[in-house]
């Protein structure tokens, strides 16, 4: 049984104990390695310079040399203060380099000819390959451990090569109104039925790419948004359709959620000719007791009001037809032995999809669905 919403809102971010949490660092580490990287790009030295550590393989001048080993200094000095507080190997590699790169400096400063000392200041920099290729490693093992560690507090976050998008409070409205047709599942991390339709839903995230968008919410901490969709259980899977929800209670099976959303994916209304009478097609429709006919440009408005009222009302025994022209649009429901009734005659009824879907309901004469 789909476990209850405790409301309350847990630690983000936060390191498993004993662990550290480098979300922190990593952008600050990532700034010694663009340091390192654009330094490498400037300067590109062969191999057989780096060997021989040849005095004048840049051909650069000396405060061309100084002010770049300066700005190494600089930068990678900045980046090992913001590590000074952890226990970190890779912002005590950071300091060292920074300290080497002072110390360049300083022996240049000291140095009795500019050949003296643009031997200094070649033969510092050339080592910033080395310390490049140590900080890339180090870095790729830091953002390996975050995941690791990412997993290990929320197991059914998607990872970020996943076809699921991982949404927040902040991002959900974005992510919706980027996705005209999306399915999301609020979720636990703790909720075992959650962990067992994860492999499924990823299936189907794959399958529906670049049609539907798939998304997840950690309903535990982005609860308003869950408060907002009135999810109480875990799973909660709800189909957005231009920003409007219709929840999915069919079974958490790959096969069954993809063979729903392809139905979703097809129109809730049918494109027809033009007509001015639809008695006879009441007539032979059999179970229905109404027909929606809207006509108008595709573009509009109007349009889309229709078609959320047709997503909305969507397998009811009320027919949709849509006739595209370029005239100003209009919404007519026809019933048997009534005369037609138009929603523009109805003050305001046409503002929006939610007014226009209570009124048809009224119209039509349904007080249930």
């Amino acid at each position: 049984m789909a476990g209850k919403n405790s409301g309350g809102k847990k630690r983000q971010g936060g390191a498993a104990k004993g662990q550290p949490n480098w979300t922190p660092y990593l952008a600050a580490i990532g700034v010694a390695v663009l340091a390192l990287a654009v330094y490498s790009l400037m300067n590109p030295m062969p191999a057989e310079d780096r060997q021989q550590r040849s005095p004048k393989a840049s051909g650069q001048s000396v405060p061309q040399l100084e002010a770049q080993m300066r700005q190494l200094a600089t930068s990678l000095g900045a980046v090992g203060k913001q590590g000074a507080g952890t226990e970190s190997k890779v912002f005590k590699q950071i300091q060292a380099m920074a300290d080497a790169a002072q110390d360049t400096l300083t022996r240049s400063e000291a140095a009795g000819s500019d050949e003296e000392r643009r031997a200094i200041l070649e033969a510092g920099l050339v080592a910033k390959s080395e310390w490049l290729s140590l900080m890339t490693e180090q870095t790729d093992r830091l953002h390996a451990e975050e995941e690791e560690e990412q997993k290990a507090r929320d197991p059914l976050k998607p990872s970020a090569s996943s076809d699921v998008t991982s949404l927040t409070d902040s991002s959900f409205a974005g992510y919706i109104q980027k996705n005209p047709y999306a399915m999301v599942e609020f979720y636990a991390p703790w909720c075992g039925h959650c962990k067992k339709l994860a492999p499924d839903y990823a299936k189907c995230a794959a399958e529906f790419k670049g049609r539907a968008g798939f998304a997840v919410v950690d309903a535990t901490v982005e609860t308003q948004v869950a408060r907002i969709f009135g999810v109480g259980g875990y799973p909660t899977l709800k189909w957005f359709v231009r920003g409007r929800p219709v929840d999915y209670n069919g079974p958490r099976l790959a096969e069954k959620i993809s063979s729903w959303v392809e139905e979703r994916l097809k129109p809730a209304y049918s494109e027809v000719e033009a007509s001015d009478d639809w008695s006879e097609a009441l007539e032979v429709a059999g179970g229905l007791t109404a027909i929606c006919a809207g006509s108008g440009p595709q573009s509009s408005e109007l349009f889309k009001t229709f078609e959320a009222a047709a997503e909305h009302l969507r397998g009811k025994k009320l027919l949709f037809l849509w006739t595209a022209s370029e005239a100003e649009g209009a919404i007519v429901l026809h019933k048997l032995g009534s005369e037609p009734e138009s929603c523009a005659a109805a003050v305001g009824a046409c503002k929006t999809a939610e007014d226009y879907i209570a009124w048809l309901i009224k119209a039509w004469g349904i007080t249930q669905l």
